[in-house]
């Protein structure tokens, strides 16, 4: 007689699901797949351009470290420039002292007017700010995270000479004119000797261009052409 259990036991055990597959985690690993795919296409893309930033990178480290290097010609820049804006300072506070409406409150209404001592002096004072070599190499030394690289310039120095914080308004009271201009005077005194200047040499180049004062440094030829600097062969003997 046949075994009524035969047939379960004939039968292929059948696999069998609970419910039906995730729609959600199916999609999600589509989304991750395609993902993968792409990022596999995109990295040798990535690699090239994280190889030229770093590239881009350090040729703007090297541009900036050039640009606060010493150089002997560097150095001999900022001393020329010293110079030429310490010169400037003490010809503004002797214009300035002893002649009418040079500065104070009628003078910005007086130096709009061609021949006038406040035009002289206004003339004189944007000449005094305007940037030269110090100012670049200290705005360099500053981008490159350096330290002031002319001692004994002080740290109130850098910052006036960089971002012109002294108040040179020739409607001021002269005696505050006066203080502001030495400022500038003190600190391109320090950033001289700091670029490797001689302290005895300064003052004898200096007392000797000086002289100009009263043949008309601000209203006659030397009055800088271009670019706000006075140059040497600009003063008369």
């Amino acid at each position: 007689m046949a075994n009524p259990f035969d047939q379960f036991d004939a039968a292929p055990a059948q696999p069998f699901t609970i419910g039906s597959p995730d729609p959600y985690k199916a999609r999600a690993d589509a989304r991750a797949a395609a993902k993968a795919a792409a990022d596999a296409k995109i990295e040798p893309w990535r690699a090239r351009k994280v190889q030229a930033d770093a590239l881009t990178a350090e040729a703007n480290l090297k541009k900036l470290q050039a640009g606060t290097q010493m150089t002997p010609d560097k150095l001999e820049s900022v001393r020329r420039d010293a110079v030429n804006k310490i010169i400037t300072a003490r010809m503004l506070k002797d214009r300035s002292q002893n002649e009418w409406f040079a500065t104070g409150f009628l003078a910005p209404t007086m130096s709009q007017w061609g021949g006038t001592n406040a035009r002289g002096v206004q003339a004189g004072a944007d000449t005094l700010k305007a940037g030269g070599a110090l100012a670049e190499v200290l705005k360099l030394t500053a981008a490159n995270g350096g330290k002031n690289p002319f001692q004994p310039m002080s740290n109130s120095d850098v910052e006036l000479i960089s971002r012109n914080t002294a108040n040179l308004d020739i409607g001021q009271p002269d005696k505050d004119f006066q203080n502001a201009v030495q400022q500038y005077e003190n600190a391109y005194h320090n950033a001289f000797i700091g670029a490797g200047g001689n302290e005895g040499e300064l003052e004898r180049y200096v007392s000797k261009k000086i002289g100009a004062k009263k043949r008309g440094m601000f209203g006659g030829h030397a009055v800088p052409q271009s670019g706000g600097v006075i140059d040497f062969n600009d003063l008369p003997e």
